[in-house]
């Protein structure tokens, strides 16, 4: 699922950013069933942003 969204970017390891995004998402999903939605979903946002910037290789 995230290895098509990263696809259309060309990143240098969509694989391994593809990994990332889907560890914070589930990470997300925990932290919005134990408390504020609201703020795991700016995390979830941020870190999205911050691993699409700077991918690992």
């Amino acid at each position: 699922m995230f290895e098509q969204l990263v696809a259309p970017l060309r990143l240098p390891s969509q694989s391994a950013v593809a990994d990332d995004l889907m560890v914070l998402r589930d990470g997300a999903m925990v932290a919005g069933h134990l408390g504020e939605a609201g703020a795991a979903a700016a995390s979830f946002l941020r870190g999205c942003r911050a691993v699409i910037r700077q991918p690992l290789d």
